[in-house]
């Protein structure tokens, strides 16, 4: 596999806080210039953001809504639970959910080509 990685930037595999599952998709919706987001909560309600990147589409990860700003952006890693959890949800969302997600199918395609 290549190295998809990008010099300098912060990547993160697994959830920091702890989910408690199960975990679902509470809301999701385009972001400023062409990035989409994902708000997830688990069982005990917490929230956790991830989005997918305007430039590339790589699926990331914030504890906040300000994603240029928060300290604790990252990448994602292909291989991680967070990456597992949230295509995997997506994917039976979109099969649940048929053509109203159209939008976030094309997301989830291009993130795959760069996982």
């Amino acid at each position: 596999m290549a190295d998809s990685s990008i010099p300098g930037f912060r990547e993160i595999a697994d959830w920091p806080p702890p989910v408690v599952r199960p975990l679902r998709i509470a809301s999701h919706g385009a972001i400023r210039g062409g990035g989409y987001e994902l708000e997830m909560k688990d069982a005990a309600e917490q929230r956790f953001n991830v989005f997918f990147d305007s430039c590339l589409g790589r699926l990331c990860y914030s504890s906040g809504y300000e994603w240029e700003k928060d300290e604790d952006a990252a990448f994602v890693t292909p291989d991680g639970e967070i990456a597992r959890d949230v295509l995997s949800l997506a994917d039976n969302w979109i099969c649940d959910e048929g053509e109203r997600h159209l939008r976030l199918k094309e997301v989830i395609t291009t993130a795959r080509h760069w996982m």
